[in-house]
């Protein structure tokens, strides 16, 4: 069952990527939904970028995030993106080899279905500060961190961007709900889903031309 399939959950391996596409078959003999050669489990987030499912590879019995994105999804505001936004972000993370970024191992793509889906690295503790909205509209944090403990999440972050920048990539929507806590304690940046590659030149000739991500952690700049 769910219960000791999640126990089994002990380390990550990293899978060599696959180009295979096939259709996700329903069920399988336990109930689970299956997709190629994973055993869908629960679904452990969504936002405007689409849903994210933890799964099982069905042969190793390693865990691993699988996102299912709309060809054609819908962000906030029922503004609708095409599918070369979702293009994009697959183009982006295929680059991305680094300890502090959430690797991308395959990408499931059958041409007559209307979701894509991408494997990527599963991140056990999710957020490392997740922020919710009550009702009154104030935010609280989900987890609570000291101060020693944020200092020491500022150096795998930096280091993440540092190695994005250096190859031109633009995140756009660093927040703490894109900053995934391991086992470990180590630190990864998550959602490329509005990331940008931009051409190398003058850093303000080739600025994004609209502001993009999440507006409450915008830049000063960004907010004009």
């Amino acid at each position: 069952g769910a219960e000791s399939m999640h126990q089994s959950f002990i380390s990550m391996h990293q899978l060599p990527r696959s180009n295979r596409v096939r259709q996700a078959v329903p069920e399988d003999a336990h109930g689970y939904e299956v997709l190629n050669d994973y055993t869908i489990l629960d679904e452990i987030g969504s936002g405007a970028s689409g849903t994210v499912m933890l799964a099982l590879h069905s042969d190793t019995q390693d865990p691993f995030a699988i996102k299912a994105v709309s060809k054609s999804r819908k962000l906030k505001f029922g503004r609708a993106l095409p599918s070369f936004d979702i293009e994009k972000e697959v183009a982006v993370m295929k680059k991305l080899r680094h300890p502090n970024i959430v690797r991308l191992h395959e990408v499931i793509d059958d041409p007559e279905e209307h979701m894509m889906y991408l494997v990527m690295d599963y991140v056990p503790n999710g957020p490392m500060l997740a922020l919710t909205n009550d009702e009154k509209g104030s935010i609280t944090c989900r987890r609570s961190s000291d101060d020693n403990e944020l200092i020491g999440y500022a150096k795998p972050i930096a280091e993440g961007l540092r190695y994005l920048h250096k190859r031109n990539i633009v995140h756009r929507d660093i927040k703490p709900d894109n900053i995934l806590l391991g086992n470990d304690g180590n630190l990864f940046i998550a959602d490329f889903g509005v990331s940008e590659v931009m051409p190398k030149g003058g850093a303000e000739a080739n600025a994004p031309s609209s502001a993009r991500g999440t507006p409450a952690f915008f830049a000063p700049e960004q907010c004009r």
